[in-house]
């Protein structure tokens, strides 16, 4: 679902990463709205970062969101971009997020 097409060269271009990124991100809208906690489709990672998506555990979240994670990085400690869609106003933010725990 959110394959990466590669040019005749064999590299993926910018154009095909952003869109593939708009693909998630709209998917990910979709679904922040159906109540449906399921991460399973996403993929694990996105243009050489670990990405992850959160909807809640056990109770839908009321922001859900997807961060980009260096390999150095986790999100249970450093710093991150991360999507945070408030689905009461509708509204999609791009941010830093900061770890307040470490495993």
């Amino acid at each position: 679902m959110h394959g990466r097409a590669k040019t005749s060269k064999g590299q993926v271009s910018n154009s095909d990463i952003m869109d593939n990124l708009v693909q998630i991100i709209n998917t990910f809208l979709a679904q922040a709205h159906k109540g449906d906690l399921k991460t399973s489709s996403y993929p694990r990672e996105w243009s050489g970062l670990k990405m992850q998506v959160s909807f809640g555990k056990g109770a839908p979240a009321r922001i859900p969101w997807i961060a980009f994670i260096a390999p150095e990085m986790r999100a249970t400690r450093g710093f991150y971009p991360a999507y945070l869609y408030y689905k009461e106003l509708g509204t999609l933010i791009l941010s830093y997020g900061i770890s307040e725990t470490e495993d």
